[in-house]
């Protein structure tokens, strides 16, 4: 699924699903596909499956507005989607 809310300007959740239980990582990159932030997830199937990104980096800063690029990278898939942050 998209982003909710985007464009996002304090939080957004970025929900999946997956056929079969599995580690799924969640790469959230600038529009240059530098990597701000990577969450792995232990998804299981048939559940709501996600994050919630406060719109930080891996060292706690906030990013600037912009385009940014999340990848949900699992068992042989890889799907990627465009957010936006706003402030």
């Amino acid at each position: 699924s998209q982003n909710v809310p985007n464009p996002m300007s304090s939080t957004t959740r970025i929900s999946f699903a997956v056929s079969e239980s599995q580690n799924v990582t969640v790469e959230i990159s600038d529009v240059y596909g530098k990597t701000v932030r990577t969450f792995v997830v232990e998804a299981k199937s048939g559940d709501a499956n996600g994050i919630e990104w406060d719109g930080r980096d891996a060292n706690g800063v906030t990013v600037p507005n912009g385009a940014y690029v999340y990848k949900l990278i699992g068992n042989g898939f890889t799907l990627a989607k465009k957010l936006t942050v706003t402030r």
